[in-house]
């Protein structure tokens, strides 16, 4: 508005219609002189129609009676101001809805503003710390330069970091912190603001994951084959006890080196290392390999790998079990020596059997032979019965002796069977022949 244009208009009409009531009410009051002045905010509407708040101060200027003639009001501008007061609203807001504990402290360590949060988390009533010293929230089993760390390091700037509070109750539980500086207009400190978060959870989580890693590494270590990982160049990342107390050197000793310079086989196992790394050979399973022991001796074992990846599937290192067989390539040895032993102790038997066999059926054919040419001469019919009686004698022996020969190509694995036509009353009549002498010497029928 023009100066021209305001005197055509009253206060009224340049007030926002939802201030008019409150205007009014108080002009009236200080018409009836029930008061001396007032003060108030209140809402302008400009002539293009925006409208501004302002702080109006009202003083009334009286007839010698005492009647109210004129009021002179200074106005000031405030649409600033109330545009930070609605912004801090909404910070308060805010900052009294989220979950993490709010609070701002005077630079004596006086608690000015908790949020919902650190009533809620700490136990307390607002009453119960507005007004008292930080040290309430915090635990006496924290380091005693703590404290004073957090308000030196805040006042030069921030600080963030992780320590014990404690609640109204007593019990204690671990935060982490982050506290700034408030600055005034000019720049100087104001209050401090800290806002904590519990990580008890947290803790609990680390812990069982510490208390994890605990047992994996006895199982790493204590576990009853040797384990080692490689790097993408083949370095022995990590290596167990079991492995170091069989190769017989340190930790220190293994760690970054190649694998294949433990291996009897460099090139061999260099070559399978690089292309099952670059992932053009199969991890391998159960394969044999040579390690060398720090004392210059070898050790067999019996390898196993598994390739290494990341969330992503790429592989980013081996792991390989290491199993020493020296037990079991002795024992090996030992049933292959014992095979060959008994190999050649069978066959020096069945050589004994033959040598031997053949060494009886030659006398025995010339008596067999020699009985043939005494039953053609003139024999009475009893000494025939007894020259009979030795040819049968003769050929079951010869067939015993046959039978050591054939046992002996059984153990060879040379046995050859074939069919023949079997007579059981020939057979009963040559063992009846056999034995009837002696069964007439006994007086047996």
């Amino acid at each position: 508005y023009t100066i021209a244009e305001l005197h055509e208009l009253t206060s009224t009409d340049i007030t926002h219609p939802g201030d008019v009531a409150i205007s009014m009410a108080q002009r009236g009051a200080l018409g009836r002189g029930e008061v001396k002045h007032y003060e108030l905010e209140k809402r302008y509407v400009c002539k293009n129609g925006e409208i501004f708040w302002a702080s109006v101060a009202v003083s009334p200027i009286r007839r010698s009676d005492g009647s109210l003639e004129a009021v002179v009001g200074i106005i000031s501008d405030i649409s600033e101001r109330k545009r930070t007061e609605r912004q801090l609203r909404m910070l308060a807001h805010s900052i009294m809805s989220v979950s993490e504990c709010v609070t701002i402290t005077d630079l004596d360590d006086k608690i000015v503003f908790v949020n919902d949060a650190f009533l809620k988390t700490y136990g307390y009533q607002e009453s119960e710390v507005i007004g008292k010293d930080i040290a309430i929230a915090r635990s006496e089993n924290n380091a005693p330069e703590v404290g004073k760390s957090i308000s030196t390091g805040t006042k030069s700037g921030s600080w963030e970091g992780e320590l014990m509070n404690r609640r109204k109750d007593g019990t204690e539980f671990p935060i982490r912190l982050s506290a700034t500086i408030l600055r005034g207009d000019r720049g100087e400190p104001v209050a401090l603001v800290g806002v904590a978060t519990d990580i008890t959870e947290r803790r609990i989580a680390e812990n069982e994951l510490l208390r994890s890693e605990i047992r994996f590494r006895e199982m790493f270590d204590d576990a009853p084959i040797g384990y080692h990982e490689l790097d993408m160049e083949g370095r022995i990342t990590r290596v167990n006890r079991t492995e170091l107390i069989s190769l017989g050197y340190t930790a220190e000793e293994m760690h970054g080196k190649h694998t294949w310079e433990f291996i009897e086989d460099h090139e061999a196992s260099r070559t399978a290392v690089l292309e099952k790394l670059a992932g053009t050979r199969p991890p391998g399973r159960n394969l044999e390999r040579t390690y060398l022991k720090k004392d210059g001796s070898s050790m067999p074992v019996l390898i196993q790998d598994r390739l290494l990846r990341d969330s992503k599937g790429k592989i980013t290192g081996l792991r390989t079990t290491v199993q020493d067989i020296t037990d079991r390539k002795r024992m090996e040895e030992e049933l292959k020596s014992a095979k060959e032993t008994a190999e050649a102790a069978t066959k020096a038997k069945s050589e004994f059997l033959a040598v031997m066999s053949h060494e009886i059926r030659t006398p025995m054919n010339g008596v067999i032979g020699m009985t043939d040419l005494l039953a053609q001469t003139d024999l009475n019919p009893e000494q025939a019965d007894f020259v009979d009686t030795i040819r049968v004698s003769g050929e079951a022996l010869l067939t015993v002796i046959n039978d050591i020969l054939d046992f002996s190509k059984i153990e060879s694995g040379k046995i050859e069977l074939e069919e023949a036509q079997f007579d059981p009353r020939a057979c009963i009549e040559e063992v009846y022949d056999l034995l009837s002498q002696k069964a007439s010497a006994k007086n047996l029928d």
